[in-house]
C-alpha cells in the first residue's frame, strides 16, 4: 500500500527518513519535485471499472492537487464531479440533507457532518502510537507522525531541500542548487 499510513505501522523511523531522503533526491534528479513510492500512473489495488481508484485518475488528483471541477456559482474547485454535484445543493436553496442537530449547519455529505460534530463533542479519536497526542482528523495524525519518522515528503526540485509539510514547501523560496 502507498501513503502516509505506512508511518503508523513502521518499526524504523530511521529507515523511513532515509527512504524519504532517497525519494527526494530521485525527484530532484528527474526534475519532478515530487517524491512518489511505486511505479506508473495507475494506483496499486485499483480494481477496475467502478473503482474510485481507477475512475479516470480521480485518486491521482489527491497527489497532484488537481481540481478540475469548478462550481459555476462560487468558483470553488473539486477533485470529483460527484463532490461538485453535492456541493451545488448549497446554492440551490434546497435544504442540506445532513444538518447538524447542535448548530443547524448543513452538510451535503454525511461524512462532513460527522467530522463537524467533533467541534461540539471535543472528540479526538486518532491517537499517535509514539507519543499519545490526539487528533480530530486522521490526516493531521499522519502529518504529525512525520515528526517521529523524520519523513520529509515534499522536495524542492531547484535546491533539493525537503519539507515535512506541504504548506512550508509551497511557501519555500530558494536559490537553485549550484
Amino acid at each position: 500500500m502507498k501513503g502516509p499510513w505506512k508511518l503508523i505501522h513502521s518499526d524504523s523511523a530511521e529507515a523511513l527518513a532515509l527512504q524519504a531522503l532517497q525519494s527526494c533526491s530521485a525527484a530532484v534528479a528527474d526534475g519532478t519535485g515530487e517524491s512518489r513510492r511505486g511505479g506508473g500512473g495507475q494506483d496499486e489495488g485499483a480494481s477496475g471499472a467502478g473503482s474510485s481508484l481507477s475512475a479516470g485518475g480521480g485518486h491521482q488528483r489527491i497527489h497532484t492537487g488537481e481540481k478540475p471541477f469548478v462550481c459555476p456559482e462560487c468558483g470553488e474547485k473539486f477533485r470529483h464531479a460527484a463532490r461538485l454535484k453535492s456541493h451545488r445543493l448549497v446554492h440551490s436553496g434546497a435544504q442540506s440533507p445532513f444538518p447538524c442537530p447542535q448548530c443547524g449547519k448543513g452538510f451535503s455529505v454525511l461524512s462532513g457532518l460527522k467530522r463537524h460534530q467533533r467541534v461540539h463533542t471535543g472528540e479526538s479519536p486518532y491517537a499517535c502510537p509514539q507519543c499519545g497526542r490526539r487528533f480530530k482528523e486522521l490526516g493531521n495524525l499522519y502529518t504529525h507522525q512525520r515528526i517521529h519518522s523524520g519523513a520529509t515528503p515534499y522536495c524542492c526540485q531547484q535546491c533539493g531541500r525537503s519539507f515535512r509539510h506541504l504548506g512550508t514547501y509551497k511557501s519555500h523560496r530558494c536559490t537553485p542548487a549550484q
